[in-house]
């Protein structure tokens, strides 16, 4: 598919202009300030798409600058010097990338490309920190085609995310793409979780495990607490929470008796597929859930998970534990979102963290970039 581009400056100290020319050509002209200079295309269908730009390039007389293509925000794809020179190491996101000098002196760029934006720069730099541009047309551009070879993705019947959920609601956000998600849903009581089963479509196709998710198999005392989102297998700490105006919330009015399961055990056991996505809720006892994940860890690509910056719970994990376990098996925080938790209006004591894997290439790089998307992480990948 063709995508029709329209032109515009971004709004930055020094930037390109991009003018029509005679025979259909487009000048590419310096700005006068220093650094890298671009131009900005915007269109829906450059977000998350495999892209293929073909361009003929004809260097100006007196050019002295480089030709670029850059990701939103300047994340640099390729950079084509005067001579043809290209300096484009193929790599997760850039797949292809070729450039020939033709009999007339212009050079063929042919460049194939994964785009997360709805947006993609065309500009001038030069090799080095410092560039001052003069002011002058760079290059004529011949023939300039953006064609999307696929569509953006998402996920779909056949080829879907893998969820696996317990403790946090559902978010509104992902109701659109219902169709496309399969779901292993933890529930300790079996009544509550057939609940939330038939509450998505097609329930046949999800999974129920009705047990309490840890980093051990056995059974533990659980906390039954006056409000039963504060429900924990762990012990209220009643100084830390004294404080606090929901603290009565924390109160303990029962026991229960509950089976404790780590999830790569049950993985095993009832050969669930790998989960790409992890939402973890577990009133305090999130480090012990992610733990029993053991090295499927290393496989996930996005977690969603609460954290306490304060121990809430007796004996709980925090916010920097969760993140460095995390860490360990090669996902990155992207976003912090604070959660009202126990707090009073001027103090966080909890938040919701966002993770996804740092190196990812191939299908994942696209369900990666949906999910972060998704979540409001608004930095190209």
């Amino acid at each position: 598919m063709l995508i029709s581009l329209e032109p515009r400056s971004i709004v930055q100290r020094q930037k390109a202009s991009l003018t029509a020319a005679e025979h259909g050509a487009l000048l590419l002209a310096e700005g006068a300030g220093a650094g890298h200079q671009f131009v900005v295309f915007q269109h829906p269908e450059l977000q998350r798409a495999l892209l293929r730009l073909r361009v003929r390039l004809q260097p100006l007389e007196g050019a002295a600058a480089d030709f670029c293509l850059a990701h939103d925000g300047g994340k640099l794809i390729a950079r084509v010097g005067r001579d043809g020179t290209l300096h484009a190491p193929p790599g997760p996101e850039l797949l292809e990338a070729a450039c020939e000098r033709d009999a007339g002196g212009a050079l063929n760029l042919d460049l194939r490309f994964r785009n997360f934006s709805p947006s993609l720069q065309l500009g001038l730099g030069k090799p080095g920190t410092r560039y001052a541009g003069s002011g002058q047309p760079q290059f004529a551009l011949h023939d300039l085609r953006i064609e999307a070879l696929e569509r953006r993705w998402l996920p779909s019947p056949a080829d879907g995310l893998v969820v696996l959920q317990t403790g946090l609601a559902s978010d509104p956000a992902w109701a659109p793409h219902q169709d496309g998600l399969r779901l292993i849903l933890c529930h300790a009581e079996e009544e509550a979780g057939q609940a939330a089963l038939a509450a998505v479509p097609e329930p046949g196709r999800h999974v129920l495990l009705t047990t309490t998710l840890s980093n051990r198999n056995g059974a533990a005392r659980f906390n039954i607490t006056r409000d039963p989102s504060k429900s924990s297998l762990f012990d209220p700490d009643l100084r830390r929470l004294k404080p606090f105006a929901n603290a009565a919330g924390f109160e303990v009015t029962g026991e229960a008796k509950l089976p404790l399961a780590r999830y790569d055990t049950l993985s095993r056991q009832q050969q669930l597929p790998p989960p790409d996505l992890l939402r973890i809720g577990a009133a305090g006892a999130e480090y012990d859930v992610l733990r029993g994940c053991g090295d499927i860890l290393d496989r996930v690509l996005a977690v969603e998970v609460r954290v306490n910056i304060y121990p809430l719970y007796r004996k709980q994990k925090l916010f920097g534990d969760v993140t460095d376990l995390l860490d360990s098996h090669g996902l990155a925080l992207r976003r912090l979102k604070p959660e009202p938790v126990a707090a009073t209006a001027h103090e966080m004591t909890g938040a919701t963290a966002y993770l996804t894997r740092r190196k990812v290439e191939g299908a994942a790089l696209d369900k990666v970039a949906f999910i972060e998307e998704l979540w409001g992480v608004s930095w190209a990948r």
